[in-house]
């Protein structure tokens, strides 16, 4: 089943990334103010593109944002990438999003970036370890981050537990059948890392 991806920014970066993403068959939206950059995608690309600001809430709407399942806000300016996942956090508050962001100093500030303000899961720059990162996290539906340990072989997944997740108010010793089989190494909670035990139970995230 295909991924729905919204990608902000049809620049050189934007355009690889959609690129990458059409090739893998996802289902990929792409967002700029400039025409040339719109007409190249339609020219080139098997992708939905739409001319207008990825920081107009008429426009993410438009193109769909409230079913997408991840945003990746890609324009070479650090400003429009943050709104645009501002809005988006607002729009769609599942949707996982990722943003191009190269100013040292908003590096800095790590609690720009959490869930109660701007909501991303990932930061990511240069564009290769963008493209690298969405490719990982599109592996496993669900996950907000993955983590490649030894080359690959082993991976460290992290999942946010929804209120509907058939897992949530669960203990972890409930997990008897070979199909449920789980190796939870920690929880976070309230900003807690938790080593977990048996009788340690998942909680639904709580979203702002």
């Amino acid at each position: 089943m295909a991924v729905k991806i919204m990608i902000v920014g049809a620049g050189e970066v934007g355009f690889h990334i959609a690129k990458r993403l059409s090739e893998e068959g996802q289902d990929v939206v792409v967002i700029d103010r400039d025409a040339p950059q719109i007409k190249k995608i339609n020219e080139n690309l098997d992708v939905q593109a739409f001319l207008g600001s990825g920081t107009s809430p008429r426009l993410l709407k438009e193109a769909g944002i409230k079913e997408a399942d991840l945003l990746v806000a890609a324009t070479d300016s650090d400003e429009v990438n943050l709104i645009s996942c501002l809005l988006a956090r607002n729009l769609n508050q599942y949707m996982l999003k990722v943003a191009r962001v190269r100013n040292e100093e908003y590096l800095e500030e790590t609690e720009l970036f959490s869930q109660d303000l701007l909501g991303v899961y990932s930061i990511i720059n240069p564009e290769s370890v963008m493209v690298k990162s969405i490719l990982n996290l599109m592996e496993i539906p669900g996950a907000f981050e993955v983590i490649d340990f030894v080359k690959g072989r082993v991976k460290l997944v992290g999942f946010r537990i929804h209120k509907d997740s058939p897992i949530t108010g669960r203990q972890l010793l409930s997990f008897t059948k070979p199909q449920e089989k789980l190796l939870v190494g920690a929880i976070v909670r309230e900003n807690q890392v938790v080593i977990p035990h048996g009788n340690e139970g998942f909680r639904a995230a709580i979203f702002s």
